[in-house]
């Protein structure tokens, strides 16, 4: 939902602007990653500082930087595993079936964090130690280089965990799966968090759908209807009374476009009985009134004038 621009704001006024209730929120983060120092410059400059999360942790960034030197060479067909988390040992297989249905793996590369040490190895075997020993040159070279990055860097996960943080603490309903209701009260976190989505390198997306007060809605547009059609219903009658005033007989063509109008705002008048309620036999009764009024001016039938 739009808001009307600041313009025409300042021409309607503020009883213009809709009734919120709150913001259905949702966001794309996909393919998102972005350096952890300039995460934490984008986060102070919108007001979000206290929000910083912690560093990706080395299994963490293993894996990730693991999934993309394995992408790299082999594509997308390759499964990354955990073999053990203390310590932390990733291979790189490839699953291939066979005519019983049975399933076979093969392992290309095996990774392994040295959490005395802080550092990482990586092996072509298949089995046995994994350090420096049994290390081959390139892959350990190119295997560290991208963990270093991996463990500076913040992907759409890492993201999408912060924005759930965020959201959560605006006492945010969860309706669905990646989807949150969040109160009109929370508009100005939601801002920040849109801000600092527009910030981030590559495609996100950030999206807060405002949900309208159904019943002050109505309230507001029951009144805005009324007055509407009572203003148009003075015109018509002041017209009546300013031609009768200059002319105690006025003319046919007057009369019949007098008509034209009573009819045309009748037709209006019935478009809005279900919303106006009790309101519309007012309008319906002046209605009356004035086409009386004008059928006592002439001797013709009232459907003689109408085109």
């Amino acid at each position: 939902m739009t808001h009307p621009s600041p313009g025409a704001s300042a021409q309607r006024g503020p009883d213009w602007e809709l009734p919120v209730l709150g913001y259905t929120v949702f966001w794309r983060l996909s393919g998102v990653r972005i350096a952890r120092e300039a995460l934490i410059r984008a986060l102070a400059e919108t007001g979000l500082a206290a929000h910083v999360p912690a560093p990706p942790s080395p299994e963490c960034a293993l894996r990730r930087a693991l999934a993309h030197l394995a992408r790299a060479r082999h594509g997308e067909r390759l499964l990354l595993r955990t073999v053990s988390h203390a310590p932390c040992v990733l291979a790189v297989v490839e699953e291939t079936p066979d005519q019983q249905g049975s399933l076979a793996y093969h392992t290309h590369l095996r990774a392994r964090y040295d959490a005395g040490t802080r550092q990482v190895y990586a092996t072509l075997r298949a089995s046995g130690p994994i350090d420096a020993s049994t290390e081959e040159p390139g892959t350990g070279t190119a295997l560290r280089a991208l963990f270093a990055q991996a463990s500076e860097t913040h992907t759409g996960e890492d993201l999408s965990r912060l924005l759930r943080a965020v959201v959560a603490g605006c006492q945010a309903v969860r309706l669905q799966r990646g989807v949150s209701f969040v109160p009109a009260a929370a508009s100005e976190p939601l801002a920040r968090l849109a801000e600092l989505v527009e910030r981030l390198p590559g495609a996100p997306l950030f999206a807060r759908l405002a949900q309208v007060d159904e019943r002050e809605t109505r309230r507001r547009l029951v009144h805005a209807v009324h007055a509407d059609l009572v203003r148009e219903l003075e015109r018509m009658e002041t017209r009546l009374g300013q031609a009768r005033a200059a002319h105690p007989q006025p003319e046919t063509g007057t009369l019949c476009q007098q008509l034209v109008g009573v009819r045309a705002l009748q037709q209006k008048a019935r478009v809005y009985t279900e919303l106006l309620g009790a309101r519309v036999q007012e309008i319906q009764a002046r209605l009356e009134a004035l086409q009386a009024g004008v059928q006592r001016l002439v001797l013709l039938d009232i459907e003689d004038l109408l085109p």
